[in-house]
């Protein structure tokens, strides 16, 4: 989508050098406006060079009007280049250059008055040429034509680039939720720990395996959250948890559907689960089932003694509250050896 009005440019501009090779000052002009709105396409897909390329295409079509005019009443044809118009607004508009985006809509607003859309078809001595709106009241409406177009885009990008400071601000709430999840329980224990092995030095031996236990886990989770946000696809996110454990030992049979939708919470829930599998079960064989239908259901049976007094439950009890700040379903219960978890979210998740 992103590089379609490029590619317009280019082929249009190709029309333009077919033409210009029967040379005139019109063909040439115009072969030379259409190499600078290429070059002023691109630059409008770039970041750092946008409001350059969005002002060039302004200008370009500008001239190229006034090169209309001057021909005039000679019919010269409208050149298609006047859609870039609209699209470099928009661009603009949806960019955070606020004040450029207002100075390409009254410089847009402004030439509206020499639009080729002003102009109709009129019958000379010669044959059919162009002549200026004569009506008044044609005059104001095509204006406000014109103008309603500009301010249209203008009111779109502003919403769009609204809606991406919004998603920005709730991903930045969410990494900041997400690192105090991980590492505020490991920090605490951590502090009392040191506390008791300063205030009780015959405990401090306990004290400082307790620290790097506690500072291992929170490295591991710091790690998983780390790798959460560098994935893009969920079933590849799964996978590579999976691989981790395997590759640790852990022996894990895997069933993932070929369609699952993304979810960083699925990717956390199944890291805590394996995680918990690790703790506090010996030797544990996990089976694992994720599918999609309507709904994203994750289902890990681990297999296994269950060891007694490791861990406090405080990253089962996380993961409970994420899943259902996010109305999803989870369930967790102990049967003998066997552990089962069950997480099911809904499509929008």
């Amino acid at each position: 989508m992103r590089f379609i009005p490029l590619i317009f440019s280019m082929l249009y501009a190709i029309l333009y050098l077919i033409q210009a090779l029967q040379p005139s000052w019109l063909s040439i002009t115009d072969l030379i406006l259409a190499i600078l709105l290429c070059i002023a396409t691109g630059l409008l897909e770039t970041r750092k060079y946008l409001v350059l390329g969005a002002f060039l295409i302004l200008g370009s079509v500008c001239a190229w009007q006034l090169a209309f005019i001057h021909a005039l009443p000679n019919n010269t044809g409208i050149t298609l280049y006047i859609v870039l118009v609209p699209w470099a607004l928009y661009k603009l508009a949806r960019s955070s250059h606020t004040h450029s985006a207002a100075l390409g809509c009254l410089f847009a607003g402004a030439g509206s008055i020499i639009s080729p859309l002003m102009w109709r078809i009129k019958e000379y001595d010669f044959g059919y040429g162009l002549t200026y709106l004569e009506r008044p009241q044609d005059i104001a409406s095509m204006l406000v034509a014109h103008w309603s177009v500009i301010l249209l885009v203008l009111l779109w990008g502003k919403r769009e680039r609204e809606k991406q400071v919004q998603v920005r601000a709730e991903e930045r709430t969410r990494i900041a939720a997400e690192v105090h999840d991980t590492l505020a329980h490991s920090l605490a224990v951590i502090r009392m720990q040191a506390s008791a092995g300063i205030y009780a030095p015959d405990q401090a031996q306990q004290a400082l395996q307790t620290i790097q236990q506690i500072a291992g886990e929170g490295i591991e989770e710091v790690r998983t959250f780390i790798s959460s946000l560098h994935s893009d696809a969920t079933q590849t996110s799964l996978a590579t948890v999976i691989d981790r454990f395997r590759s640790s030992g852990m022996d894990i049979d895997a069933e993932l559907d070929n369609h699952l939708p993304p979810s960083t919470i699925m990717y956390k829930a199944l890291s805590e689960t394996l995680t918990n599998a690790a703790k506090h079960q010996l030797n544990a064989k996990v089976y694992i089932r994720a599918t999609y239908n309507k709904s994203f259901e994750l289902d890990i049976l681990s297999i296994g003694p269950i060891q007694q007094g490791k861990g406090n439950g405080i990253g089962l009890k996380n993961l409970q509250e994420k899943i259902a700040a996010h109305d999803g379903i989870f369930s967790f219960r102990i049967d003998g050896e066997k552990a089962h978890t069950h997480i099911c979210l809904s499509i929008n998740n």
